[in-house]
């Protein structure tokens, strides 16, 4: 009996990859040198439109094109945010709900900025690190990353640090400092974490220990600091002084006495740590800032605990923590932050977050595009094409049986 019921699930199994596969069949038929044109009739869901035909990863599902979404509320200044991606730009394969890959993202931040300054608003991407570990995108190569940390640079952030993933091996951490960091510039920041180069000096693994610069759109002065937890598990090229350290030094203070005359009109920090009201690190930070920004709006993004959370620190400042493995993205908007009279009352009325879920039909959405082919973007293509690629020759599209029937196959 128990060989007859193994047996059937298999059957059943194999019938439902089957389905599977030519669910997402073409009608121009699959070409195994370039991305998979594929189709899908949503007439039943779009009254206005027939077929969505887009560039979707081998062997990936189609999102519920009929679930209804929240619109985001754009506002002064704007933020995308992405955290622990740990090598997740395939998208979840099996999971409709995260089946976007990174050329997606790509395109729907590139649509997003445009549409805030259409409306009179700024858009700043933010990522908080943990690139590496989790997928076999990042770890079948050598060194971890390889292949990811170029498609992953094809996203254009305005700040962006490190996370404890990029620093537990050597070589990861030489081949962060030495692609990443030179891509970002200035954008790469890191105000606790330094590198051991091979001269045998110190230096910042960033371009900077913070940043401070104008806006596009509205020319917002933001001063921008950026923070790993007490990580005591790096190599032997890389040093993190805590935070709880960090807040007593000169030179720390003399940065923030320095700005503090300056013209600030946000705060921000990228933060891989999380934004909990249980994790004292933050609280540590904010105290010290507030003595030197009272007045100033401070907006903290955090990491590292692969949760989506949302924080009250003060009636002037958030933790935003935007979740896992591609999975959702963080969005979250600030109005009349900059203007005293709606102070008293912004958390309320000033701010408004939502967490996008990785697919198509979110990213669409939110970019006001009913046309995959007004949605998607030539260096959005480009990644998604470079993504099937690798995954193609990396074998990460292949199903793989357990032969052993005392357990149960593996796709």
């Amino acid at each position: 009996m128990l060989l007859i019921a193994q047996v059937v699930t298999f059957l059943v199994a194999a019938y439902l990859i089957i389905i599977d596969l030519k669910s997402i069949d073409t009608k121009k038929g699959i070409n195994d040198s370039i991305l998979q044109d594929t189709a899908l009739n949503i007439s039943h869901l779009l009254p206005f439109t027939s077929v969505i035909e887009t560039k979707q990863q081998l062997h990936s599902k189609f999102p519920n094109f009929n679930e209804k979404l929240r619109d985001l509320r754009l506002g002064d200044i704007n933020f995308l945010h992405t955290t622990d991606t740990h090598g997740w730009y395939l998208g979840h394969l099996n999971q409709r709900q995260y089946s976007s890959d990174w050329g997606d993202f790509i395109s729907f931040a590139t649509h997003l900025k445009q549409l805030t300054a259409e409306q009179g608003g700024d858009l700043l991407l933010v990522d908080t690190g943990d690139k590496h570990d989790g997928n076999g995108l990042t770890d079948l190569t050598t060194p971890n990353g390889f292949l990811s940390n170029p498609i992953f640079s094809m996203a254009d952030y305005d700040i962006i640090t490190v996370g404890n993933h990029e620093l537990y091996v050597e070589e990861v951490s030489k081949f962060e400092f030495e692609t990443i960091v030179p891509r970002y510039g200035d954008k790469f920041i890191s105000t606790n974490v330094e590198y051991l180069k091979d001269d045998g000096e110190y230096a910042i693994f960033g371009a900077s220990k913070y940043r401070y610069f104008e806006t596009d759109v509205n020319h917002y002065k933001v001063f921008s600091l950026s923070f790993l937890f007490d990580f005591h598990g790096g190599n032997r090229r890389v040093r993190v002084t805590p935070i709880s350290e960090i807040i007593k030094q000169k030179w720390f203070l003399d940065l923030l006495d320095e700005f503090s005359h300056k013209e600030v009109e946000l705060v921000v920090i990228a933060g891989h740590l999380p934004v909990a009201h249980n994790w004292e690190e933050m609280y540590q930070l904010h105290n010290v800032l507030r003595e030197y920004f009272p007045d100033t709006y401070i907006q903290y993004f955090g990491g590292h605990s692969h949760v989506r959370d949302f924080t009250i620190v003060d009636e002037l400042s958030t933790g935003f923590q935007s979740g896992r493995y591609c999975e959702t993205v963080g969005f979250l908007s600030l109005t009349n932050f900059t203007d005293a009279k709606y102070h008293d009352d912004f958390i309320h009325t000033g701010i408004d977050r939502k967490y996008i879920d990785f697919n198509i039909h979110s990213f669409m959405h939110h970019s006001n595009k009913s046309s995959i082919h007004d949605f998607n973007t030539e260096k959005g293509l480009k990644a998604s094409k470079e993504l099937y690629n690798i995954s193609k020759d990396l074998k990460l599209t292949e199903i793989q049986f357990c032969h052993n029937w005392n357990q149960n196959f593996v796709i």
